[in-house]
């Protein structure tokens, strides 16, 4: 009879161990649900998603783009380049933009990455020969010169003529 009662005694004590659980347990989560059912709002956490341009999308678009310039489709990619560029504030994805616009041959795209490419880089020198370049395939000679007296203002060479006659002569005499 001794072994009986303290079996008995000792499922009764995990039985109490268990409902006091058990009843820690539910008051913890009646709390938590009721908390997060309040109808108040200021209890709520709103989120919202908001659909902007973040890095994963362009890093997204910019894939899509590299896939069709290995398929050699440099119209597409440059359309998709400019999209990136106008939206993204680096000037490396401006200066792309304005490769592919070249290889696709779209010198007016061309010219407006490299707007951008100019307004983001901080070596502007090398973007106004890339403008000139552009200036003088598009034959605007009055904007080729003042983008070539823009370069030998700014240029910290030393014989600044022969800067921009190396520039120049890539083309022909226009």
């Amino acid at each position: 009879m001794q072994v009986h009662l303290t079996l008995y005694t000792s499922y009764i004590a995990k039985l109490g161990w268990f409902l006091n659980h058990l009843i820690i347990i539910n008051i913890l989560f009646v709390s938590f649900a009721y908390s997060a059912s309040n109808p108040d709002a200021r209890y709520y956490i709103k989120i919202s998603e908001t659909y902007n341009q973040s890095d994963s999308y362009l890093m997204q678009k910019a894939l899509e783009a590299e896939i069709l310039v290995r398929n050699e489709d440099y119209d597409s990619a440059a359309d998709i380049y400019y999209e990136i560029c106008l939206k993204s504030d680096d000037p490396e994805i401006a200066r792309r933009a304005t490769q592919l616009a070249g290889f696709a041959k779209k010198y007016n795209l061309m010219l407006k990455t490299s707007e951008r490419w100019l307004f983001l880089a901080e070596n502007k020198i090398a973007v106004k020969h890339v403008r000139l370049s552009i200036f003088l395939e598009l034959k605007k000679i009055d904007l080729a010169i003042e983008e070539t007296l823009s370069i030998i203002k700014s240029s910290k060479d030393k014989d600044k003529f022969a800067l921009v006659y190396d520039t120049v002569k890539v083309f022909e005499d226009s």
